[in-house]
């Protein structure tokens, strides 16, 4: 019975001109094509929006979610048209998660320019790479960085030391700008007369 099927199915499906199943196959190829991101961490492209916030309320958001003692970094460079990513902070896991997302010992802020994504990720709980990693030369507070690229993500991240990890990962980024946001990453300081 099964094989009836699929010898209609491909009687039909030859039958229409090429034109008629290019379009057709054209949905399910999107679709695989985005299971196939969701799967292996990636975001699609024009799914996240940047967003108009104020520092200050990024921290509180983030402050309220971890316990004492993780340190609150923020970007103080980002790309040219980067801001905080909304609706959410990507897919990785097959779900959306909030943006910003926290654990109690880590946090994960994600910003984007509508196109590339950019995520800082301070006390991660799961290994977000497993190299090959290279040496840069350029410290955040005191630590050594080491980076890694696994097309279209490229993962900088402070050589294992006993602190906190720190980690900023770029999608559809060049290495250099993700590396320039992991150096540049600083605690929060209000601004007087705020």
């Amino acid at each position: 019975m099964a094989l009836a099927v699929l010898g209609v199915a491909v009687l039909v499906g030859c039958a229409g001109s090429r034109r008629e199943a290019a379009a057709s196959t054209a949905p399910t190829l999107a679709l695989m094509e985005q299971a196939f991101r969701t799967a292996h961490l990636t975001t699609p492209e024009r799914l996240l929006t940047p967003l108009e916030t104020e520092p200050a309320d990024i921290v509180t958001l983030v402050s309220r979610g971890v316990e004492p003692g993780v340190p609150l970094l923020f970007p103080s460079f980002l790309p040219t048209g980067f801001r905080l990513a909304a609706p959410f902070r990507g897919t990785g896991s097959g779900r959306p998660l909030p943006n910003p997302h926290t654990w109690g010992t880590g946090y994960a802020l994600t910003y984007t320019d509508g196109n590339a994504r950019l995520t800082v990720v301070v006390g991660p709980d799961q290994e977000l790479s497993t190299g090959p990693w290279v040496g840069v030369d350029a410290m955040l507070d005191g630590r050594a960085l080491r980076v890694t690229r696994d097309d279209p993500l490229v993962v900088v991240e402070t050589v294992p030391a006993g602190r906190v990890p720190v980690a900023v990962v770029g999608e559809r980024m060049s290495a250099e700008d993700v590396v320039r946001v992991a150096v540049g990453l600083r605690p929060w300081v209000e601004k007087p007369g705020r």
